[in-house]
């Protein structure tokens, strides 16, 4: 029961990572709609995020996620929960390969036009799976409420 419990706890810590992660790009992309000279250093910042951070931690995420089902009770819920999350997760790969992308256009001297472009399509990345990452979210805190007051009676 311990290794479930200190599985348990990692994914969440890496959630919390991942979280402050996809806040810092959110308010880095953000940034070239109040000055066009910072869509460049924007697409040079996000790429090194998502290439040194974001991309381990959302392997471990998933890792950690997977090994967690085996220590829960598979309901709809927890399945509906998973759904949501795997949802998100897809929307955040996507984006990442949206930003290597990017960033590969910038170094090959790509117009500002097809910078622009991928910004948007990244910030439309974001409004996709941000919704299914806060149900994931809730739904996660619903079931581990449960569970702990099932625990206590």
């Amino acid at each position: 029961m311990l290794s479930g419990e200190i599985i348990r706890i990692a994914h969440l810590i890496l959630l919390s990572i991942w979280g402050g992660i996809v806040v810092t790009e959110g308010v880095l992309e953000l940034l070239p709609f109040l000055k066009k000279d910072l869509l460049k250093p924007t697409v040079i910042f996000h790429y090194y995020i998502d290439i040194l951070l974001e991309l381990p931690v959302i392997i471990l995420v998933i890792a950690t996620g997977i090994i967690n089902l085996f220590f829960v009770p598979l309901t709809t819920l927890q399945l509906i929960k998973v759904g949501a999350a795997a949802v998100a997760i897809t929307a955040n790969l996507y984006c990442i390969v949206l930003v290597i992308s990017r960033y590969r256009d910038l170094r090959t001297g790509a117009i500002n036009k097809i910078l622009i472009e991928k910004h948007q399509k990244i910030i439309k990345c974001a409004a996709i799976g941000l919704p299914f990452a806060a149900a994931a979210a809730v739904l996660g805190f619903y079931i581990a409420m449960r569970l702990l007051q099932r625990a206590v009676v």
